[in-house]
């Protein structure tokens, strides 16, 4: 099962520079998708509770 998601317009740039970064580094054609798919496969299973609710704090503004 697949799940489209929004990402805001500042994510959006941060996983296009990550990108470019890696096809630099690689020299191999990789997407977008690509790196959001290792940032949750590798990723997602370290981040705390205290990160999303930092995240929701600084970045939504949003006071739980």
């Amino acid at each position: 099962m697949s799940k489209a998601y929004k990402l805001r317009s500042e994510e959006v740039e941060m996983v296009k520079d990550a990108l470019l970064k890696f096809v630099i580094e690689e020299k191999t054609v990789m997407r977008e998708s690509d790196v959001i798919h290792a940032l949750i496969r590798y990723k997602l299973e370290n981040m705390t509770s205290k990160e999303v609710l930092r995240y929701r704090d600084e970045v939504l503004g949003k006071d739980d």
